[in-house]
C-alpha cells in the first residue's frame, strides 16, 4: 500500500487531513498509484490536468472530464472530503462498528445523513470476486428473536440464516442465505471457496455434498466433542460470537433488507484485524470503486420487513420492529 504519512491515532489523523486539498491528493495517490486513470475508458497515457482547476482531468482518448471521485461512492456527494475521510477512519478503527447515531455526533451531521453515509461505505466494501483457500471452517448461524405467537428456536419463522466461511488465520466471508439446506449452501460454498481447500464443518447434513467436491472434508460431531486434533470449528464459532456482539451491542436491530451490508462490514473488520490503523484506512479507500449508491436504490425493496434483534417482534406499518 502507498503510505504518504503515518497516523496511529485520531489526533494525528485530523491534523494530517485538515484540508480538502490534502485529502484529494491522498485519494489520488492511493486510487491511481500516482498516475491518473480515466474512470470511463481506463486510459492513463493521454491525460492532462486542468490548470484553472487542479482537481479535474481530461482524457484525450474518450474526451471525458473526470476527477478522483468519479465512479466511486464519493461521486455526487455534498459532504466535504475531510468529513468523508474522518468517517472512513472511524469505520476502520472501531473494532465492533459504529452506529449512525454516534457517527452523526462525530461528524456534526444528521442521523439520516450518517446512516446513508455508512451504507455507502458498506456498499463499497462488497467484494464478489473474493475466493477463500487453505483450511476453511464453515458454519451457519441463526439471527433474530421470537415473534409473538410463533415458534421459538432454530425453526422460528423470523430467524435469518447466515452462512460463514473463514480461513484459519485469514479472511472471512459471511452471507445471508434463504435456508439452511444442502441445495442452497453447496453452490455458495463452491463459488467462494477454491476446490483444493481443506474443509471443516460440524455434523449438519447440509454439508454432506462437500466431500465430493473438495480435496478433504473433515467433520466434528459436536454432540460428542468440540475438537479432535486439528479438526474443529472453533474459529468460525469465535467469528459468530464477535458478529453477534457487534450486531446487538452496536446496532441493536437491523433490517433484513440491509443485513447483507452489515455482514460485509463485519467481514472487512475481521479480515483486516491484523493491520495497523493506517493499513485498515488505506484498504478501505482502495475499495471505493464500484459506483455511486443512490438513496432511492438503498431504500428500495419490500415494504414490509422484519428487524433482527433479541427482543420480541411486533407488526407495524414500517415492518417488524421492536
Amino acid at each position: 500500500m502507498h503510505r504518504l504519512d503515518t497516523f496511529d491515532n485520531i489526533d494525528n489523523f485530523v491534523k494530517y487531513f485538515s484540508t480538502e486539498d490534502r485529502c484529494r491528493k491522498y485519494l489520488e495517490k492511493l486510487l491511481w498509484e500516482g498516475e491518473p486513470v480515466c474512470p470511463f475508458c481506463g486510459a492513463f497515457e493521454r491525460i492532462h490536468r486542468f490548470k484553472n482547476n487542479r482537481y479535474f482531468f481530461k482524457c484525450n482518448d474518450c474526451r471525458n472530464k473526470f476527477k478522483a471521485t468519479n465512479k466511486t461512492i464519493l461521486e455526487g456527494t455534498h459532504l466535504s472530503l475531510c468529513t468523508w475521510f474522518l468517517a472512513f477512519y472511524l469505520v476502520s478503527s472501531h473494532s465492533k462498528g459504529i452506529s449512525s447515531t454516534q457517527m452523526s455526533t462525530y461528524l456534526n451531521v444528521t442521523q439520516a445523513t450518517a446512516w446513508y453515509l455508512l451504507h455507502r461505505i458498506r456498499h463499497a466494501l462488497a467484494n464478489p470476486k473474493l475466493i477463500l483457500s487453505g483450511e476453511i471452517e464453515i458454519d451457519e448461524v441463526y439471527i433474530g428473536g421470537k415473534k409473538r405467537g410463533g415458534k421459538r428456536g432454530v425453526g422460528s419463522e423470523n430467524k435469518i440464516v447466515i452462512l460463514g466461511m473463514v480461513e484459519r488465520g485469514g479472511r472471512v466471508l459471511i452471507i445471508p442465505i434463504e435456508a439452511a439446506q444442502m441445495d442452497v449452501v453447496t453452490p455458495i460454498i463452491q463459488r467462494y471457496v477454491s476446490t483444493d481447500s481443506r474443509i471443516f464443518t460440524d455434523e449438519s447434513p447440509i454439508y454432506n455434498r462437500l466431500k465430493e467436491i473438495y480435496k478433504q472434508h473433515d467433520i466434528i460431531n459436536h454432540s460428542r466433542e468440540f475438537a479432535v486434533g486439528d479438526i474443529y470449528t472453533n474459529t468460525i464459532e469465535g467469528v459468530w460470537s464477535l458478529f453477534k456482539r457487534a450486531l446487538f451491542g452496536i446496532y441493536h436491530s437491523v433490517s433484513t433488507r440491509h443485513i447483507t451490508k452489515y455482514c460485509t462490514e463485519f467481514a472487512y473488520r475481521y479480515s483486516t484485524r491484523e493491520m495497523d490503523e493506517q493499513g485498515k484506512f488505506d484498504y478501505l479507500l482502495q475499495c471505493l470503486f464500484g459506483g455511486r449508491l443512490k438513496y432511492k436504490d438503498l431504500i428500495s425493496g419490500p415494504k414490509y420487513t422484519r428487524r433482527v434483534g433479541e427482543s420480541k417482534f411486533t407488526a407495524s406499518r414500517e415492518g417488524w420492529t421492536k
